[in-house]
């Protein structure tokens, strides 16, 4: 999950990520109003109106720039700074408002806005849904194609105990594992800013690819991995260090570090693989990259080049098994310790399907985005297509065991014909598991046997090409599907897909 917090089912030695268990029945899924923080910095003061507009030659020059000036506290547990996001209306009507959403506020943290401006001058932002969404009306409508420059203090405060988010923001043994820790932009679709509440399993993020630049003070001896290229670090004040990041575009900004990682490195074609891990982690670290190496190459080869010069690897201990980011990857620690039954560790053919299905989201998910909290199905069940399509192209007949995993999925939800493209609200959290993860890639499965292998693969080429930084749509997989097949999928699209 991106967070997708899966666990996997292993049948016959193949493993697909599934929802992991729920958190203990007195951690509850949604912490109270966050606490006062401390008051953040003023933020940047822009100076122009519009400076949205990428350096020529960029892709997406109306896409969001995000500036972002962050310090980290010697004990790791706060981090404080400012965002300056340089915003353009790309849309067909004109803006009266944007909206922001502030997850650690729904993840066990908190975080707080201060200095809020538009342009340079004072704004009130509104807030809702327990301070995790934050509302700024705008002193006059931004007309299509206008821009502005929307500056914020902001302080954030890490948890330490992991049970209310699954570990995806949290200080764990040393390990900082920091997603969606900074004040995000909403998506804006065909049906307005989308704003619905996440459902506390699944992702929570649905959001349009952006570019970052983003500085971090930290303390000295951190090993560092983020979205981006990370610049090697120099000394700051007081003894710490500052490293620069660059990333875009990218759907989300993450960063993981602690002051004990080791960094294990192979290489896939043109492009760097990295895994950060901790030295009694390091027997796991070749098969690791070999997958990690293996899934790169073989979907690059089918569906588009991979679109970073890096792909990483965090290990931490959060209680997923394998969640996407953009260029980057959190595997859960569980998967490096010594395995013994019922009693530590996970058995070893976890690690594979779960590195895979994650690169996999490196496509689908983060190349070309969906809804992922509205239309899981289309990053998820085709990352768990695509898992089955490496066992395939490795020719070892592992695919018929790794689709006896998916058809034990769906066996969850006693076969039963749940439509697949349905959000996550819909479902309850095994639901969850036996159709986004069992049923959903089973349709696609069966999508190439009705369109044929050939036209098939062309489709789902074609597919990314299409919606690369851009948001796919149900209706839209169908029609271009159609167009390969030159037939009517829709009898196949009721049976399967459509509530």
């Amino acid at each position: 999950m991106q967070k997708t917090l899966f666990a996997l089912c292993l049948i016959l030695m193949l493993a697909a990520c599934q929802p992991p268990p729920s958190p203990p029945a007195d951690a509850p899924t949604r912490p109270p109003a966050a606490t006062p923080s401390p008051t953040p910095p003023a933020p940047p003061t822009p100076t122009q109106a519009s400076s949205a507009t990428p350096a020529a030659g960029l892709p997406l020059p109306g896409a969001p720039r995000y500036t972002l000036a962050l310090t980290l506290s010697d004990d790791l547990q706060t981090v404080s700074g400012t965002v300056l996001i340089d915003y353009t209306n790309n849309e067909t009507v004109a803006l009266n408002a944007l909206y922001l959403w502030l997850f650690p506020n729904l993840l066990g943290g908190a975080l707080s806005v201060s200095n809020v401006t538009v342009d340079g001058v004072p704004a009130s932002p509104e807030l809702s849904m327990q301070g995790a969404l934050m509302r700024l009306p705008l002193a006059a409508p931004l007309a299509p194609g206008q821009s502005l420059a929307l500056g914020m203090g902001f302080v954030t405060t890490v948890p330490t105990d992991p049970a209310r988010n699954y570990g995806i923001l949290s200080l764990v043994d040393g390990v900082l594992a920091l997603a969606h820790f900074y004040p995000m932009l909403a998506a804006y679709d065909e049906n307005g800013w989308n704003t619905a509440e996440p459902s506390r399993f699944g992702d929570i993020v649905y959001a349009d690819a952006a570019f970052f630049d983003v500085r971090l003070d930290t303390p000295a001896g951190l090993v560092l991995a983020a979205s981006g290229d990370e610049r090697a670090p120099t000394p700051g004040a007081d003894g710490r260090q500052v490293i620069g990041v660059q990333a875009g575009p990218v759907r989300d900004f993450y960063i993981a570090a602690s002051p004990n990682y080791q960094v294990v490195s192979a290489q896939s074609g043109a492009v760097d693989i990295n895994l950060y891990l901790l030295e009694s982690q390091r027997p796991r670290a070749q098969p690791t990259l070999e997958a990690a190496a293996r899934s790169l190459a073989g979907f690059s080869a089918r569906y588009a080049a991979y679109p970073y010069g890096e792909l990483d690897f965090v290990v931490t201990p959060n209680f997923a098994l394998g969640i996407e980011y953009p260029g980057i990857i959190a595997l859960t620690s569980r998967l490096f310790e010594p395995y013994e039954a019922g009693i530590s560790g996970l058995p070893p053919a976890y690690l594979e399907s779960t590195v895979v299905h994650e690169v996999a989201h490196q496509w689908f998910y983060n190349l070309v985005g969906n809804d992922q909290v509205g239309v899981p199905w289309l990053d998820e069940s085709l990352s768990q297509f695509a898992t089955w399509q490496y066992y395939v192209d490795r020719g070892a007949g592992e695919e018929n065991g790794f689709k006896d995993s998916l058809s034990g999925r769906w066996a969850g939800a006693d076969y039963a014909p749940i439509a697949i493209d349905q959000p996550v609200s819909a479902f309850d959290e095994a639901g969850y598991s036996a159709i986004v993860y069992g049923r959903g890639p089973l349709f696609v499965i069966k999508l190439r046997e009705t369109m044929g292998v050939e036209p098939f693969d062309a489709f789902l080429r074609d597919y990314v090409a299409a919606y690369t930084w851009g948001t796919a749509t149900t209706a839209g997989f169908q029609s271009l599907a159609e167009k390969y097949c030159a037939c009517d999928l829709g009898p196949l699209f009721e049976k399967w897909v459509y509530p």
